[in-house]
């Protein structure tokens, strides 16, 4: 097989030594032509291939920001429920008192909607359920009897309740904490 290479290799540098010199010239520029075509569509994958690798590394930062943000906030909504939770139990108002209960702030989730899309499905899933049970929140007590506060800064809404209720709201909070608890675990294996 050997032999048979160096028979070609002979005869073809035989044919081209034969061929007239504007011959020889084409055949130059065709193949410094081709080699050329083949340096710059290696060099184009390759740049292509860092493009990739340079937008993957933006995209999980941002997975992690928003990750991070919204781990942020549902910590601070659970953190509230439960400390409410617990006053109920430690300082329960006095009977003939009221008692005011807060709706949730939530002030970075609508702002980071659109971002939503570098979760998982499964995650987003369980946020979006943790940020439903927090846009809710004030429809229970209200459905007790409470009377939605109406002198409240834009934005914050309040509601009143008799004493009597405060065993309700405590039992609700810790319900409320539920699926905010499991979104707060499906975001953290994000912050790696």
């Amino acid at each position: 097989m050997l032999g048979a290479s160096m028979w070609w290799s002979s005869e073809f540098w035989d044919w081209l030594g034969k061929l007239p010199s504007g011959s020889a010239s084409f055949l130059g520029t065709v193949t410094g032509s081709a080699l050329g075509l083949f340096a710059v569509i290696l060099g184009a994958l390759y740049n292509a291939r860092l493009n990739r690798q340079r937008d993957d590394a933006i995209r999980e930062a941002d997975r992690i920001a928003v990750a991070s943000a919204l781990l942020a906030e549902l910590s601070n909504v659970h953190r509230t429920l439960v400390e409410n939770s617990e006053t109920f139990v430690e300082r329960p108002p006095a009977p003939g008192e009221g008692l005011v209960i807060a709706g949730p702030t939530v002030k970075v989730f609508p702002k980071l909607m659109s971002n939503l899309g570098l979760l998982e499905p499964d995650t987003i899933n369980t946020v979006m359920n943790a940020y439903l049970s927090t846009e809710d929140y004030l429809d229970r007590p209200i459905l007790l009897g409470g009377k939605l506060q109406t002198n409240m800064p834009e934005g914050r809404q309040m509601v009143y309740l008799s004493a009597a209720q405060a065993d309700s709201v405590r039992r609700l909070n810790l319900f409320r904490t539920g699926p905010i608890k499991v979104a707060m675990t499906a975001l953290a294996p994000y912050l790696k």
